[in-house]
């Protein structure tokens, strides 16, 4: 058996007793889970775009077309997102507090929002008796934004019966003036023009060129690593560092630091969530944050400057204190961000929306080293769920078709999500993924023995129920991950 070789037990499908989202008390949430003993990266990457995700050790994918709040993977294109002025604001808050040491006002401070938690709680089953609470990652979204963002609809939609005479009045009357106004160029200035002309066609200069001179000129807008990097003054108030550490096999640098990790992890989960003290205590830290089934695993042509894949906690470290970590997946296509958390004591610097711009500059960064290395994925997007939807403004992003496993672009998919909560969002052209794997070539592994179940069936003669297990199984990793992966069988 090769190191590299994915061990999963699969579970079947679950009903939770409760939603995260919208908190009803008798909520429709079916999952499908399994148990990955051992996970190549390649394979979780293929199961990502199947629609999976994972929490710990434990690996699930919610029943979309049969939940009450359907969780939609959600991917963007890191290579070509640009900043917007939201996240240029939070960027210079946070360029500020570095310079100055000084608080941005409230008023300043985007609304980046609130309570936004993707949580999945592993069931009881044979492989364990402990249950995994993932939330992941978090953010937040007020009122106030909300109220902003309703105030900006109404009054573009504003009805005219609605509209004051006041108002009438003085829209026409800009009417009135835009359209009278003639634009003129003024004598004087047009002298200065021709002089400028005339003084450049001495030098053999005509207009086209001058025009493309002036165009050469005008400054290039600044990138997000740009703005991430901005040079401090020589003496700044704080100094912020990011500090990438292995998390699985534990790294030395993350074995120092655990106790620190978590003590942030523990305010954070107290604070913000309002969890009892107990909850976030070591052990349900490192089952839910530091465990991971992921294989460590660096190709041999890339450089020295590349960790490789697997599992990573991503350190900020101000003035050498840590107060946020993201957990993250580096995968051979994607960079799947796990959970983010931070010092409430920092929450004025928005970091929930900063960390987001970091990580996209991260995956810009190893694009660099891997070029298939391009995807940001954000986890699950959730319309159904305001506090859910600020995953949609980190474009270009695309949704993952629940029934053929395609990238749609998001644009494509609101006007569905505003019709109906469960949506099929690519073409009726492109057929739907009705995996047809014969079971008899899913690989198993049973009593260490590795061979296909077409095999095992004869040796063994398993029940009609088993093969129905099977078979789900296999529809639901995808022809690939069911020939690859070993789907462990008991005795």
């Amino acid at each position: 058996m090769d190191a590299d070789t994915s061990i999963v037990e699969y579970f079947g499908e679950t009903i939770s007793s409760s939603c995260g989202y919208c908190k009803t008390t008798d909520p429709d949430k079916f999952t499908h889970g399994m148990w990955a003993h051992k996970l190549s990266t390649e394979d979780y990457n293929a199961l990502l775009d199947r629609g999976w995700r994972r929490s710990g050790k434990y690996l699930y994918k919610p029943t979309l077309n049969r939940t009450c709040c359907p969780q939609y993977t959600i991917r963007c294109d890191a290579n070509a997102f640009k900043p917007t002025k939201k996240h240029k604001r939070v960027l210079k808050i946070v360029q500020d507090y570095l310079a100055t040491g000084k608080q941005p006002n409230k008023c300043a401070i985007p609304a980046t929002g609130g309570d936004r938690a993707e949580s999945h709680e592993m069931p009881l089953t044979k492989a364990t008796s402990k249950s995994v609470v993932g939330t992941l990652r978090e953010e937040t979204v007020t009122t106030s934004e909300l109220a902003a963002v309703q105030t900006t609809a109404a009054s573009e939609n504003k009805p005219k019966e609605n509209v004051t005479h006041k108002e009438v009045c003085s829209e026409d009357a800009a009417k009135t003036s835009t359209a009278t106004r003639q634009p003129r160029l003024g004598k004087k200035k047009e002298m200065r023009k021709q002089r400028a002309l005339q003084r450049l066609a001495k030098k053999g200069i005509d207009a086209e060129t001058a025009q493309k001179m002036r165009l050469a000129k005008v400054p290039q807008p600044k990138s997000l690593e740009d703005r991430l990097e901005q040079a401090l003054p020589s003496k700044p108030a704080h100094r912020l560092e990011f500090r990438l550490v292995r998390s699985h096999p534990v790294s030395r640098e993350f074995s120092r630091t655990l106790t620190e990790s978590h003590a942030t992890y523990a305010q954070y989960q107290t604070t913000v969530h309002g969890d009892p003290p107990s909850k976030p205590s070591l052990s349900q830290y490192r089952r839910f944050l530091c465990d991971s089934p992921l294989n460590e695993k660096k190709p041999s042509s890339s450089s020295a400057d590349f960790a490789g894949f697997g599992s990573f906690h991503q350190q900020y470290l101000l003035d050498g204190k840590i107060i946020a970590v993201g957990v993250l997946d580096i995968l051979p296509h994607c960079v799947s961000a796990k959970y983010f958390y931070y010092d409430p004591a920092y929450q004025f610097l928005s970091l929930g929306t900063y960390s987001a711009l970091v990580e996209i500059a991260l995956v810009r960064k190893l694009a660099k080293i891997v070029p298939a290395l391009r995807w940001y994925y954000m986890g699950f997007y959730i319309d159904s769920c305001p506090k859910m939807r600020y995953k949609g403004r980190y474009l270009p992003s695309d949704l993952l078709c629940p029934e053929t496993f395609t990238w749609v672009p998001i644009e494509k998919c609101l006007p569905k999500l505003a019709v109906s909560k469960y949506a099929r969002f690519a073409s009726n052209d492109i057929a739907s993924t009705e995996d047809d794997t014969n079971i008899d070539q899913v690989a198993v592994l049973c009593n260490g023995l590795v061979t296909t179940y077409g095999a095992l069936r004869q040796l063994k003669n398993p029940t009609v129920q088993d093969g129905a297990e099977v078979q789900e199984y296999a529809r639901l990793v995808g022809s690939t991950c069911a020939k690859r992966m070993l789907l462990y069988r008991q005795e």
